[in-house]
């Protein structure tokens, strides 16, 4: 509810600070030109515009968890190419990551990995989120992530038959380790710019 209203506020003074725009053109165009001025257009081109302004500065929960959902593919495809999951692997032969990581135990060995795997989704979609979808995305971080690490666990379920509860639990360890670190680290880097 309390969402709603902020987002029926956000529209209503980004169509003040429009209105305020188009009224500042005025007379300021070159002759010849008045009948294009941004403050002559009709009212369903305007209210068109905001409505655009206001969909890229305020994308949707809804459309960023979709964006999210093609970056972690995307991540997963590069993941599963060099680090092996519960026996899954995409691509290429050998073991890749796990071999330098099995240096650490089997626990740490899926520790790692279960961090490596979320971790480059997180930085994925770091890079290719715009600004409003990467705040819309921080606005519910953890519990989008935790949802998206218990899914990715729920798919290699399925895929791999059985799964031990200690190596999943130290696959969550990790994963869930790389969300609080960085959720953490960007509330410090934040505190900072303030």
């Amino acid at each position: 509810m309390s969402e709603q209203r902020t987002i029926e506020q956000k529209k209503n003074q980004l169509q003040e600070e429009a209105q305020d725009f188009y009224q500042s053109l005025e007379g300021g165009w070159p002759k010849g030109l008045e009948s294009q001025a941004l403050g002559t257009v009709g009212e369903g081109l305007r209210e068109s515009l905001v409505a655009r302004v206001f969909r890229e500065l305020s994308p949707s929960l809804w459309a960023v968890g979709q964006k999210l959902v093609v970056v972690h593919l995307f991540a997963s495809a590069l993941s599963l190419s060099v680090c092996e999951q519960f026996g899954v692997r995409l691509f290429f032969e050998g073991h890749g990551l796990m071999g330098l990581f099995m240096h650490l135990g089997v626990i740490g060995c899926f520790i790692c990995c279960g961090a490596f795997y979320l971790g480059s989704t997180l930085v994925l979609s770091k890079v290719l989120f715009s600004r409003p979808e990467w705040r819309k995305l921080r606005q519910h971080f953890v519990p989008i992530f935790l949802a998206l690490t218990l899914s990715s666990l729920a798919v290699f379920w399925a895929v791999q038959g059985q799964i031990e509860f200690v190596i999943a639990s130290a696959w969550l360890v990790g994963a869930m380790a790389v969300i609080l670190l960085a959720e953490g680290f960007l509330r410090f880097r934040t505190a900072l710019a303030l």
